[in-house]
């Protein structure tokens, strides 16, 4: 049997979820963490039409990332936190190139590890004992399924979390528990028949059944270890690292009314709009000592 009441849970969850909003997440909810065979199918499927050909998994990674038992034994909830970064577009000359809006700044798995390490403890520390273990895009996780279920958003036709009032431009981070926390509602909402994001892609990546290529999206392409295939290079224009494009044309983001902190503004005007000529002639040391803190550091 359970030691605790569900008014005791439901009083923990409530401080969970608003102590996260005041730490600067734009939503806090939570779903039950049950093992999802359709999250474990729609991975495989992905894997066997070739659209995560160039990222490295296989049906083991679908295995756990559907299981969040894999990440906790005895997981019972999922926390997933929302938190927004889109800042202001960046005025840009005719030689400089374009980065991801989320590269901009520091890099955010520092960010939202801190900020879910601190929510973890707080929970520990009410139930008086170790229950929590976090995830941050850095461990198998289905996290827009199951943040999908737990009413953070739904999962758009350009396949990223809508989560409003922020739109499609959140980090994703959970909490995973053994405390069988109160979950919340889905949101009973898809894109409908808007598919502006399929067409504006350059690359066609998107299909608009909410897959996608990933192997052709453009920010996929500029992250590759190997080199970029011949035919995709002219579609890729002067984006440098990662792509918003989709993002940009989506309505749910020009209506949205929460955006970043100014912890997600540009770094500097080399991670936001990079000089190319200067970009081409970077030796590696001035790379690493330019870009280390950021997203684009690892590459």
């Amino acid at each position: 049997m359970d030691r605790w009441q569900p008014s005791e849970l439901l009083a923990i969850k409530r401080a969970i979820c608003e102590r996260a909003v005041a730490l600067g997440a734009s939503a806090a909810r939570v779903a039950q963490a049950e093992r999802s065979d359709r999250d474990e199918e729609q991975f495989n499927a992905a894997f066997e039409r070739g659209d995560l050909r160039t990222w490295g998994y296989d049906s083991d990674y679908a295995r756990r990332a559907a299981d969040p038992a894999s990440i906790l034994r005895e997981a019972r909830s999922i926390i997933s936190i929302a938190v927004p970064y889109r800042t202001e577009q960046p005025v840009r000359g005719p030689m400089q190139g374009r980065v991801s809006n989320y590269a901009w700044s520091n890099d955010y798995h520092s960010r939202m590890q801190r900020l879910l390490r601190t929510l973890a403890s707080e929970l520990d520390e009410r139930a008086g004992e170790p229950v929590s273990a976090v995830a941050c895009d850095t461990r198998p996780l289905a996290e827009r399924a199951f943040a999908a279920r737990a009413g953070i958003g739904w999962v758009g036709k350009h396949t990223n979390l809508i989560a409003p009032p922020a739109g499609s431009f959140v980090f994703l981070g959970e909490i995973v528990t053994t405390l069988a926390l109160p979950p919340d509602p889905a949101l009973k909402k898809t894109c409908g028949s808007c598919a502006r994001c399929v067409p504006a892609c350059p690359t066609g990546a998107l299909r608009g059944d909410y897959t996608m290529d990933a192997s052709r999206c453009i920010s996929d392409l500029t992250q590759r270890t190997d080199g970029i295939p011949q035919e995709m290079r002219p579609l890729i224009g002067t984006w440098v690292w990662g792509c918003d494009i989709c993002q940009d044309v989506c309505p749910p983001n020009e209506r949205a009314t929460v955006f970043g902190s100014p912890a997600d503004e540009p770094a500097s005007a080399a991670l936001a709009a990079p000089d190319l000529q200067r970009l081409l002639n970077l030796r590696s040391g001035e790379f690493k000592r330019t870009y280390a803190r950021s997203a684009m550091g690892w590459r």
